[in-house]
């Protein structure tokens, strides 16, 4: 499980950076098509709006650090992380599955302005 743990801090990672951040057929590949999060504002948002909001997003850099991970079922994991950008620190929990032979994608994610 230590592999699939690496594996996927690398693609939380992955979806921080910019250049995916504006790729929308990588982001395509890395979102479940019945992905959903949870913004900051309380909105659920779907796989093809957050496509929409990451293409139009201002460019910022994005730290994520204190990844835990917790394995729910041999293909399907929880992750929490922190991350920081702008002055604003976050906490942050992602689902992340793996159905029929396909490659780990992105269920859920969740991020919680944290108190400073």
């Amino acid at each position: 499980m230590k592999d699939t743990f690496a594996l996927i801090e690398t693609l939380d990672l992955e979806i921080a950076t910019q250049s995916s951040r504006k790729n929308s057929a990588r982001l395509a590949q890395l979102l479940a098509d019945d992905f959903q999060e949870f913004g900051k504002s309380g909105k659920i948002y779907s796989k093809e709006q957050i496509i929409a909001l990451l293409s139009d997003e201002a460019p910022r850099e994005i730290a994520l650090s204190n990844f835990t991970f917790k394995a729910l079922a041999n293909d399907a994991v929880l992750v929490t992380y922190q991350s920081s950008s702008n002055g604003i620190s976050a906490n942050r929990s992602s689902i992340w599955i793996k159905r029929d032979g396909q490659d780990w994608q992105l269920l859920h994610h969740q991020g919680t302005v944290r108190a400073k």
